[in-house]
């Protein structure tokens, strides 16, 4: 790579037990594939790309589906909830958090997933 050119995307992130993987625009935990539709997989590669940060609704809208402005419709909380029963189904739970009034929040590794009390795994 030659001075001055952007660090190549990385293939692969680490989200808990799943694993990401750009290629195929899908996640999977062991050999099972969650099946997430591109933008739920984008809403949980920005997520994993923030880990143990809050990543608010208005990020979310900014930087998946590029809009800049809020259109008043739940696409956010409705792809979330996707990616939780993706992950429910496989056998992960708890790993996206809910925090009110500041957004979502992937844990990271050491965070135990019984969440404290400003934490919730429901959609908002």
């Amino acid at each position: 790579m030659e001075e001055g050119e952007p660090a190549p995307l990385p293939r692969t992130i680490r989200a808990g037990p799943a694993l990401l993987d750009m290629f195929h625009r899908d996640a999977r935990v062991d050999a099972r594939w969650l099946g997430l539709h591109p933008r739920e997989f984008a809403v949980l590669w920005h997520l994993a790309e923030r880990a143990g940060e809050p990543v608010t609704r208005r990020q979310l809208l900014r930087h998946v589906w590029r809009l800049d402005f809020d259109p008043l419709t739940n696409r956010v909380a409705v792809a979330v909830c996707r990616i939780r029963a993706c992950l429910r189904a496989a056998g992960v739970d708890g790993l996206i958090a809910t925090i009110p009034d500041r957004g979502y929040l992937l844990r990271v590794a050491n965070e135990a997933l019984d969440s404290p009390e400003c934490l919730r795994n429901d959609a908002a």
